[in-house]
């Protein structure tokens, strides 16, 4: 196993506090679900990682980008339906992992 295999699968592990928490948009068709992603990224060492890139894909489609912030922060929206995440940092392999979204309340998840 590589330093770089093991710090990704790190990484991807620390995703913690993975949450969904529903919101709603309204549109002039009527309302439209839409479900919060947050989370913390942090390195094998639980050391914040801050300004790494965080996608969000769906049906091969980059849907929505973002970058942590200093406390390894991050969070947007997505409307309900699978996602292929990926993480990008300097000096980490990038991580990767599947969430579902759906218009409802999730409990915290630690991945």
């Amino acid at each position: 196993m590589t330093v770089r295999f093991f710090t990704s699968l790190l990484l991807r592990l620390c995703l913690v506090g993975l949450t969904f928490g529903a919101c709603l948009n309204s549109t002039h068709a009527g309302e439209v679900a839409w479900s919060q992603l947050r989370g913390k990224l942090v390195d094998p060492n639980h050391a914040n990682v801050a300004a790494a890139k965080i996608t969000a894909s769906r049906n091969g489609r980059i849907d929505v980008v973002t970058f942590s912030n200093a406390d390894g922060e991050f969070s947007f929206l997505l409307e309900p339906g699978e996602y292929a995440l990926k993480v990008a940092a300097e000096g980490f392999a990038e991580a990767s992992l599947i969430v579902r979204s759906q218009p409802s309340t999730f409990p915290p998840l630690e991945i």
